[in-house]
């Protein structure tokens, strides 16, 4: 919320994220299921991803921005997707980021997925525009 309004969104498989987490903890990769501990891991690895990206941009374009809480949900993407009560009236926009971690001779994706209505992208094109000028 604040000068734009949307959902910012971080995918993952469930075994590219234990693998990050393994890696980042200095652990070897084990093929299992995510427990609390990592869950509350993930959520803070996704809140900074998030600050990175859409904190950035902000800056960058010299607007205010606010994050809600971020959750962690463990499902397929349709189905996170559809969680989200998007008007039908108003046309959404998304942007599609792709993020890879590399550690030594391994490499993990995921995605950073934007959603925005048109107004906000409208603002947006505004706000970079008065940059570039």
């Amino acid at each position: 919320r604040g000068d734009f309004s949307g959902n910012a969104l971080v995918f993952m498989e469930v075994q590219s994220a234990v693998m990050l987490l393994d890696m980042l903890r200095g652990d070897s990769i084990s093929n299992r299921d995510l427990s609390n501990t990592d869950r509350d891991a993930m959520l803070e690895i996704c809140n900074i991803l998030l600050n990175a990206y859409v904190g950035s941009f902000a800056n960058l374009l010299k607007v205010g921005l606010n994050f809600s809480v971020p959750v962690l949900c463990e499902d397929s993407l349709n189905n996170v997707l559809s969680q989200y009560e998007i008007n039908p009236d108003v046309i959404h926009y998304t942007l599609l980021v792709k993020t890879e971690f590399h550690f030594e001779n391994r490499s993990i994706s995921g995605y950073v997925i934007l959603i925005v209505g048109i107004s906000s992208l409208r603002d947006l094109f505004s706000a970079i525009e008065k940059i570039s000028n």
